[in-house]
């Protein structure tokens, strides 16, 4: 069984969540985001915080989805640290193993991070 880690639940990383589990429906697939929330339409978050609307009404992947999808959501937990060599993703509670290439990425929910692991 393939294990996959997916650092971010924006566009690119709800995306990933979905291809992944059309194409292997037995892989486990942990996602660590330092939002709050499950995947929601960003260009509609002003609405939002002006009190127009709630969270609920853009949600696009709500953790129902998640769940059906056997995913493990860790919302609020950034990932701390990345060791390639040792194949390792540190978040602010966990270590879990890795295996996957790297590339360069900078990101403000990433803490100092210069590397995250690629999906492939």
């Amino acid at each position: 069984m393939k294990r996959y880690v997916i650092i971010g639940n924006g566009t690119a990383g709800a995306s990933a969540v979905e291809q992944i589990r059309k194409r292997d429906q037995q892989g486990s697939i942990k996602v660590f985001t330092c939002e709050k929330y499950p995947y929601y339409y960003r260009p509609r978050l002003p609405e939002y915080i002006s009190g127009d609307s709630n969270l609920d009404k853009f949600t696009l992947h709500p953790l129902s989805k998640y769940e059906e999808w056997n995913v493990e959501l860790h919302l609020g937990e950034p990932v701390t640290a990345i060791d390639p060599e040792k194949k390792e993703v540190t978040s602010r509670r966990k270590l879990l193993p890795k295996n996957q290439k790297n590339f360069p990425m900078m990101s403000s929910c990433f803490q100092q991070v210069q590397t995250v692991i690629a999906l492939r």
